[in-house]
């Protein structure tokens, strides 16, 4: 039994995922009434969003987030015929992955239609009515004086413009310019930590050993640039694309020297780069739907040559995310077309995939040693497990993000043992799934989606390097440190016919401590992890055997209006530092005699209250 000293405090609260927030769409108005300084608006598709109308008070915050890679626009009025259009607030064009948010203070009492340039039948309506919300004094903070532009301070600094902090057992950040907006970030053979600043307009690079730091300003006309990849070449030269100003740079870090290349097709909109197996650097153009190929021995200075760019599908595919497989083939995702495709750089032809499971917005792509593609679907709560030989796909939801209705997973790598990583942009976790077990460890990061953390890498040690492109900071996970406990279910399947089916959830921990945990239930069926039409309910037994803090029987049950098929389960256990989730199939099927015509409302996730064991 587990002493009074080690015992975990387990509290079993579950989450009602299921009910978490409601959604609309354009043919059934919600009206929702927010009292609160800060209010969201949700949109996930020209169709699905939430809510319609929204009821603030004057002084209100009004926050749109975009869920989807399309390009849209917030503008007041009706319509582009409406004379306010555009009056009272517009957004200009928002688009995912560079901006996912636009936010509005309304002082004025009235009604705000607004509408998308994008798209007619996206409207909505904000109401501004009651008392206003109080002014609360802004709290006034003096920055430090950013660096010199190239500046080594290995000799000076010793933590000075750098602040460490542990914020917890995992992670450690480290702290400077707070409105650099560090975003892109990689690793060299060193262990040294590699970032670009964009409002900075610098490339950094932090020396963990000794904790300082040496900055690089990049010779741009530009107060801002966005900068989204990084990559060391064999010869040490760091290579970024760069989206404003349509380019390609090296930087050689050895005479700290740039040159700049310019992007055949104007406003391409460069993303991810790779390197193949030959030394060729290749990118992505999200705007221009093309994949490109960089040959560095051809290249000029100032020019083109040397840039040789391939058409990816029709019109507004939306080329992001690229993996370069074993054979040389280059898989692209199609942000905008919700497809993938394969690119032969030997017969130039382009062949694309559809999984089986319908993606929302596929964004970060990864190849494992056995040629399967993992997609994070940054639109939903799903990373996609997809065999291009078979066409077959299978996904997994993440835990609940806090405060938005997905957890959006971003960019994806797999690291030296097959754990697949990947960053969730509302989630505000770094998640590492492992396939041999189907489990998922997200390791919560402070301030959670509004630290924002946009793209991560590994050092030569194991550890996950991540920059919080809102705080100013990038972040380390230290890579020798175990999850303090473990989730794990009794079977990869339950099958049901209709009656409730039971698998055992045991939470685990070889170091047991004084926390309260959180339990709850996702399913990979919907883009939020909704678990629609599925009743589940947890049976702790009285006496867990040593090392484990619970074992309980989960009890799932179709609803009534369940359609027959497979859906992916995700069962959470959280604490404050860490989520550890388990994965499994509810497989079920209607006896042919009771089959049920027509459709019906969606039966919500419910659990009972449970008194768990006294552990000590």
């Amino acid at each position: 039994m587990l002493s009074k000293n080690t015992a975990a405090k387990i509290a079993l609260t579950i989450l009602l995922l299921t009910s978490f927030v409601q959604y609309s769409n354009a043919q059934a108005p919600i009206r929702v009434e927010c009292q609160i300084e800060s209010c969201f608006i949700h949109i996930f598709s020209k169709t699905l969003y939430d809510p319609l109308e929204i009821v603030v008070r004057p002084r209100a915050t009004v926050t749109w987030i975009i869920h989807m890679t399309e390009p849209s626009t917030i503008t007041s009025g009706t319509g582009p015929n409406d004379r306010n259009s555009g009056k009272f607030f517009d957004s200009g064009q928002i688009r995912l992955p560079f901006n996912s948010t636009y936010i509005v203070r309304l002082n004025e009492v009235g009604e705000f239609p607004w509408y998308s340039k994008f798209s007619p039948d996206l409207v909505g309506k904000v109401i501004v009515k009651g008392t206003p919300i109080p002014i609360q004094e802004q709290v006034k903070v003096e920055l430090q004086k950013p660096a010199e532009p190239v500046k080594d301070v290995r000799q000076e600094t010793k933590l000075g413009s750098i602040s460490l902090t542990k914020v917890n057992s995992y992670i450690t950040e480290y702290s400077f310019d707070p409105k650099s907006a560090p975003v892109a970030i990689t690793a060299d053979e060193q262990g040294n930590i590699w970032f670009a600043q964009w409002n900075a307009t610098k490339i950094a690079v932090l020396y963990p050993n000794n904790g300082t730091l040496r900055e690089y300003k990049i010779p741009s006309n530009n107060g801002s640039l966005e900068i989204w990849s990084l990559v060391f070449d064999a010869k040490g030269s760091l290579w970024f694309a760069e989206f404003l100003e349509n380019s390609i740079w090296r930087f050689s870090p050895s005479n700290a020297t740039f040159q700049r290349y310019s992007i055949p097709t104007k406003n391409a909109g460069p993303i991810q780069l790779a390197i193949d197996g030959k030394g060729a650097i290749w990118f992505t153009e999200i705007q221009a739907n093309k994949l490109a190929k960089i040959s560095t021995d051809k290249l000029a200075a100032g020019t083109s040559k040397g840039i040789e760019e391939y058409q990816i599908g029709a019109a507004y595919t939306g080329p992001a995310g690229l993996a370069i497989a074993k054979d040389g083939k280059i898989w692209v995702t199609e942000a905008f077309a919700r497809r993938i495709a394969r690119f032969d750089p030997v017969t130039l032809t382009l062949r694309e995939f559809e999984p089986d499971l319908p993606l929302s917005s596929p964004l970060g792509i990864a190849i494992d040693q056995n040629e399967i593609l993992w997609i994070a679907d940054h639109g939903s709560n799903r990373i996609i497990k997809f065999d291009p030989s078979t066409n077959a796909s299978k996904d997994y939801s993440t835990s609940q993000a806090v405060g938005f209705p997905a957890s959006l997973p971003y960019w994806i790598i797999i690291d030296k043992q097959s754990n697949v990583w990947f960053n969730e942009h509302s989630g505000g976790r770094i998640a590492k799934f492992s396939p041999s077990t189907e489990t998922l460890v997200e390791y919560v990061v402070p301030n959670g989606a509004r630290a924002g953390i946009l793209q991560f890498t590994f050092d030569k040690a194991g550890n996950v390097w991540f920059s919080e492109s809102s705080t100013g900071k990038i972040a380390m996970i230290d890579g020798s440190l175990k999850p303090w406990f473990e989730v794990a279910v009794g079977s990869g399947t339950v099958k049901s016919e209709g009656l409730t089916a039971n698998i055992t959830v045991t939470v685990s921990s070889t170091n047991p401590k004084d926390r309260e945990l959180d339990f709850g239930i996702m399913s990979a069926a919907s883009i939020t992890g909704r678990a629609e039409n599925i009743l589940t309910f947890l049976q702790t037994k009285d006496k867990p055997r040593d090392g484990v803090l619970l074992e309980s029987l989960l009890g799932i049950k179709p609803g009534p209006f369940l359609s027959d098929g497979k859906y992916g389960i995700t069962i959470s256990v959280k604490d404050v530092e860490i989520i550890s989730s388990a994965t499994f199939v509810f497989e079920f099927s209607r006896p042919e005699s009771k089959q049920i015509k027509g459709e019906g409302l969606p039966v919500l996730n419910q659990f009972p209250n449970v008194s768990l064991p006294n552990l000590s």
